[in-house]
């Protein structure tokens, strides 16, 4: 479930980049074509990151996949704040940094219970 979460929010994205955009608050998206670019960026990161845990023909691979996920996560929450303190759209910053934080901590609680074995065909 998690990582078809992840990978629906990441195709969202990358199918929506202007609304993304805006809501990213990545600046005038409707007439800056780099805004885009951004958020298709980072919505093929997080479908990718999404299919690898889906994807996960094993336990050892699922918690690889979550992992990283983490690891991308706690790098935007970091991102977020930096932005913000450089006038980054402040709501922008809270909800791509709030976002990511909710994911990281999503990501961490499975890997802590163990609960990321596969839910793909054996």
């Amino acid at each position: 479930m998690f990582g078809c979460t992840r990978m629906v929010v990441g195709a969202t994205t990358w199918i929506t980049p202007l609304t993304a955009g805006r809501i990213f608050g990545l600046g005038d998206v409707a007439n800056d074509n780099r805004a885009a670019l951004v958020a298709r960026l980072y919505g093929s990161r997080d479908l990718v990151l999404g299919g690898a845990v889906v994807a996960a023909t094993d336990a050892e691979a699922a918690r690889s996949a979550l992992a990283l996920g983490v690891a991308v996560d706690l790098l935007d929450v970091v991102a977020s704040v930096f932005g913000a303190r450089r006038g980054v759209s402040k709501l922008g910053a809270w909800f791509v940094g709030g976002g990511a934080a909710v994911f990281a901590a999503c990501g961490l609680v499975l890997l802590i219970r163990g609960e990321h074995a596969p839910v793909g065909p054996a």
